[in-house]
């Protein structure tokens, strides 16, 4: 019977250091978890801090762009150069579609000139060796200037057709 005691008080005494090992934890993890909020909340406030001190140096700069008096020549200038370097940038996205184009047809921007969309894409592809697709061609004939894309076009009853273009 005394020996059933003695197991029985060290089983007791197992589970009360096991029960105070999981309090430990426990203990343990809400701080971490404490100190890991606060963590976050520090960065939080400073994140903000800096994105009012950005707001604010920006709010500055436009203040003072907004006071500066600008002669008209140099205004005239700067929106010249401006829409030039537009220009160049459209004119770099669309080069391989104008060297296409170029190619093979005739830009005359009237909508009775007509090539078929079908036509259009394989010709295209087989001229760079690509399998683009027709939103893919239409995305790059988008901003080339008497070039549309007419999805009632009709040419020889088929319906799509590239419209300001003829052949040479």
């Amino acid at each position: 019977m005394r020996e059933i005691d003695l197991e029985l008080k060290k089983e007791e005494t197992a589970i009360k250091r096991e029960e105070t090992k999981q309090l430990e934890i426990t203990e343990k993890t809400k701080q971490f978890e404490m100190e890991l909020n606060l963590k976050k909340y520090e960065l939080d406030l400073n994140f903000n801090l800096k994105k009012l001190e950005s707001e604010q140096t920006i709010k500055n700069v436009d203040l003072e762009q907004a006071t500066k008096r600008v002669e008209p020549e140099q205004a005239i200038k700067k929106v010249k150069l401006s829409a030039k370097r537009i220009k160049i940038n459209v004119f770099n996205t669309h080069d391989k579609m104008i060297k296409f184009i170029s190619e093979y047809y005739i830009i005359t921007g009237y909508d009775t000139d007509k090539i078929y969309k079908d036509d259009f894409v394989n010709k295209y592809n087989n001229y760079y060796k690509t399998n683009l697709t027709l939103a893919n061609v239409k995305s790059d004939i988008d901003g080339i200037d008497g070039v549309d894309y007419a999805t009632k076009g009709r040419i020889n009853n088929k319906r799509g057709a590239f419209t300001g273009l003829k052949f040479k």
